[in-house]
């Protein structure tokens, strides 16, 4: 069978981000003087919903905190957004797919992440496409810039 198109998810499918997460949930949790959870906690809630991660990881975090524990991970976890690398082989498959005429889609809101990847790139916020086209192009329009910096 032969597809047109395929759809991977960036974050923990294509790049290994399971440390950095973890180590993330770990720094937040020292910023704020809570109980630092081991790694295997922190590692734990991959996959799970926002609310239902924090209950795990940082169950002495009040719930009226969470905002600014999500902020707090949020800035941790994009200083070492660069520093994540594909697994092994991720490049190279998918230069081959593209090259077989097969039409990959990316889901990642870090755009540094896709950009040696793209050769089109969408931009949507809310379910409504505010961008299409160039890489170089979109990351460089005013309203993809005032979506994703808040400008």
């Amino acid at each position: 069978m032969r597809y047109s198109l395929i759809v991977f998810d960036w974050d923990g499918t294509l790049i290994d981000s399971a440390g950095a997460i973890a180590e993330c949930i770990q720094q937040a949790a020292r910023d704020m003087d809570l109980p630092v959870p081991d790694r295997d906690t922190a590692s734990h809630v991959i996959g799970l919903g926002l609310h239902d991660s924090l209950r795990h990881a940082v169950p002495a975090l009040p719930r009226e905190k969470y905002g600014e524990f999500v902020e707090r991970y949020r800035q941790h976890f994009l200083a070492r957004e660069d520093s994540m690398a594909p697994f092994a082989g991720v490049r190279e498959l998918l230069v081959r797919l593209n090259e077989r005429g097969i039409t990959i889609i990316l889901i990642e809101h870090i755009m540094s992440a896709v950009m040696s990847f793209s050769q089109r790139l969408a931009v949507l916020v809310s379910g409504k496409k505010i961008a299409d086209g160039k890489p170089e192009d979109v990351v460089r329009d005013p309203e993809v810039v005032r979506a994703y910096l808040g400008q």
